[in-house]
């Protein structure tokens, strides 16, 4: 089954639970969609993998390239007064004439500069397979590295969704245990207004004060236990 349908699965699953709604507070929340597609585009290991997956890529094309003809341009510049080498060079430039052969010219020679241009043509034609099997090593590794890659989008879109739910359970406990605490902070303003009239006694004041600590406790660690999902899901984001 491939990365796509496999999250196009999920996602049809998971959306009608928590599709519509979106992890934060601000005017355009971050949807499961948003975090799949933010993931899928910027989460570094699969920038990585991408990276990765086109270098092996090059190399087929590289591999391929091998069974091409190939060009090759050549230039070469000599300049010497080397008895022989200048008169090789004036030999092979048809100048030569009597007066070379002049002693003093031999063995003095005046500088003679050289040029030459060259344009070579390689087409393999056999080389003992050595090209066809480079071509199909490199073939091998590129689909080994593509099946790598798509395993890895797979892992970092599940760890994805997985995350951001895990964000919003943690995040409607969190806002149950703030409805919890504030419901308590008006009880005991309450039972404090009623005890400043004597309607009630100490006992009742104390037994609402150890009740609210006790739920502003809960409200700490509710809120701890949302920023871990949600540094988390930052760091898969690559945000």
């Amino acid at each position: 089954m491939s990365t796509l349908v496999k999250c196009t699965l999920i996602i049809l699953i998971l959306i009608p639970y928590h599709g519509a709604s979106g992890l934060g507070s601000g005017e355009e929340p971050l949807t499961l969609l948003d975090s799949i597609r933010i993931s899928y585009e910027s989460n570094l290991d699969l920038k990585a993998v991408r990276l990765n997956l086109e270098s092996v890529s090059d190399e087929v094309r590289i591999a391929r390239s091998n069974f091409l003809p190939r060009i090759n341009l050549e230039q070469t510049f000599v300049r010497t007064d080397q008895q022989v080498s200048a008169f090789g060079l004036k030999l092979n430039q048809g100048v030569i004439s009597t007066e070379d052969f002049d002693p003093y010219l031999l063995n003095n020679p005046d500088d003679i500069t050289d040029y030459g241009t060259s344009i070579v043509l390689t087409q393999p034609i056999f080389n003992g397979g050595r090209e066809l099997l480079n071509y199909k090593l490199a073939k091998i590794r590129y689909l080994q590295t593509e099946a790598e890659s798509m395993q890895a989008v797979e892992n970092v879109l599940f760890e994805t969704v997985k995350i951001y739910l895990s964000a919003i359970l943690a995040y409607e406990g969190w806002d149950i245990s703030k409805d919890a605490l504030d419901t308590s902070n008006k009880n005991l303003e309450m039972i404090n207004q009623r005890f400043n009239k004597g309607l009630v006694i100490k006992s009742d004041l104390l037994q609402a004060q150890v009740h609210v600590a006790t739920l502003k406790g809960r409200e700490i660690t509710a809120r701890h236990q949302y920023n871990l999902p949600v540094s988390g899901l930052n760091t898969i984001l690559g945000s």
